[in-house]
């Protein structure tokens, strides 16, 4: 039986929805009274957020299971991703 192929997230695909969600954030306090502004920075947090929910556990799969996926910018990024998902989560629930 052949070895499935590794599932290697980059780097890059990790960080950005965390980036783009704080610059989201920071767009949203900027214009706090302008209803496009908000429709533009929620959904772009919204989708940031999806985007990071899908590729988390192929992120931890990967720095699991391959140790050459294990480099300090990736986990850097990995942890950056979690945290994030962890502060939005309690946010969301209290």
């Amino acid at each position: 039986m052949a070895t499935a192929r590794p599932i290697h997230v980059p780097t890059t695909l990790l960080a950005s929805p965390v980036a783009i969600s704080i610059a989201a954030f920071a767009f949203l306090v900027a214009f706090p009274h302008n209803l496009v502004a908000w429709n533009i920075g929620a959904w772009t947090v919204v989708a940031a957020t999806a985007l990071l929910a899908l590729l988390l556990p192929f992120a931890a799969w990967s720095l699991a299971k391959d140790a050459a996926t294990r480099t300090w910018p990736r986990i850097v990024a990995f942890a950056a991703g979690a945290l994030y998902l962890v502060v939005l989560g309690i946010g969301a629930i209290t």
